[in-house]
């Protein structure tokens, strides 16, 4: 097999990001990705693309352009795509997005940038492009700037759009090292939320974006945040343990109702923490505690919330997400490989593999 670099990749209404790994057969992965609701996958391969049902697992439709697809970002579930070139041989110049329609198989229109595109996300109304220093924002269909804001090197891509009932919320780099930026373009409120001393390898956004998560390149501490435009009260912030030795972090994933949040990492592991109530952070958890709390006093360490339901099945890096049901964890391989795992959101504990099977054919 062959070495491929998977594009970074946010879940939309959840999140998350990919790896390297092996590929299979002829057919080289460029770039996955959920949709906004999770309900599908998309693939940018070196041919083209590929679209993917989650519930039940099966491919829908595929496009060969002759050439690599390193974006294939959907919208829902609607026939708009944004495609951009990627791989050694690009279908298009890696510095353009095609907004790709394909109903009628063609490309409705084109926004050329200077420098190579490291990641964009759709909105019914909005179209948010990242490139390595720079956050465009347009919206749609017009396709007129509206925004634009500088960040620290984003060579990852990492950029987020959560659509809420009260408005969408966008959360990128900020300007400073470990800094997130938090905007809602409905009120115009924006917050810039210190979130690790180190460099950023994820930011993830829950489905009505009132949920943050992000994880640095140590890939040892979650960090989730909340409240973060409340105009009273400082914002909301709760930490867990991945695990003890550095690992980079490929996903990271809210459950429908936020109660939960799965996260994958370069391992070939899946992790499942239980956040609390919604409205409250703070309260009673499902998460694993260490029997040295009282230690707590000489290091944080041992006041850590691990995981309470875990996966170690995956042969390589992942990324996952929950069911529509959040009664499973779905997760796509960077061996191009599909996995379902039962996951007991009542007692936690290892997962149960379900379903496995190849996604790449000849």
């Amino acid at each position: 097999s062959t070495q491929s670099t998977w594009g970074y990749a946010e879940c939309g209404l959840l999140c998350h990001y990919i790896v390297s790994g092996s590929t299979r057969g002829l057919m080289d992965i460029l770039y996955v990705a959920f949709n906004q609701d999770s309900s599908c996958i998309s693939l940018g391969t070196n041919r083209g693309f590929q679209i993917f049902r989650c519930e039940p697992f099966q491919e829908t439709y595929r496009r060969d352009f002759n050439g690599g697809v390193g974006i294939v970002e959907m919208l829902f579930r609607c026939n708009i795509l944004g495609l951009v070139g990627g791989g050694k041989s690009p279908c298009f110049p890696p510095s353009k997005l095609i907004l790709w329609d394909d109903r009628q198989a063609k490309d409705l229109s084109e926004l050329p940038f200077r420098s190579e595109i490291q990641a964009v996300k759709l909105l019914r109304d909005k179209i948010t492009v990242a490139l390595e220093n720079t956050i465009y924002v347009y919206n749609f269909p017009e396709l007129e700037m509206i925004s634009r804001f500088d960040t620290s090197p984003n060579q990852k891509g990492l950029l987020c759009l959560s659509p809420s009932v009260n408005g969408s919320i966008m959360a990128c780099p900020g300007l400073r090292k470990g800094q997130v930026r938090v905007m809602d373009f409905s009120t115009k409120d924006e917050v810039v939320l210190a979130a690790h001393e180190s460099q950023l390898c994820l930011i993830a956004t829950s489905g009505d974006g009132s949920k943050i998560a992000t994880a640095s390149e140590k890939g040892t501490i979650i960090r989730i945040f909340s409240d973060f435009f409340a105009k009273n009260s400082p914002v909301q912030s709760k930490e867990v343990r991945r695990g003890t030795y550095q690992a980079e972090i490929k996903s990271l994933c809210f459950s429908h109702d936020c109660r939960y949040l799965a996260v994958s990492s370069g391992m070939g592991t899946i992790h499942v923490f239980d956040l609390g109530a919604k409205e409250n952070m703070d309260s009673d958890t499902k998460n694993r505690k260490s029997s040295f709390g009282f230690l707590s006093g000489f290091s944080s360490f041992f006041n850590s919330e691990w995981s309470f339901a875990w996966f170690n099945g995956i042969p390589s890096s992942c990324i996952c997400s929950f069911s529509s049901d959040s009664s499973s964890i779905v997760a796509v391989a960077s061996s191009g490989e599909f996995f379902r795992m039962a996951f007991d959101c009542g007692h936690g504990g290892e997962m149960k593999l379900l379903e496995s099977r190849a996604i790449l054919g000849e």
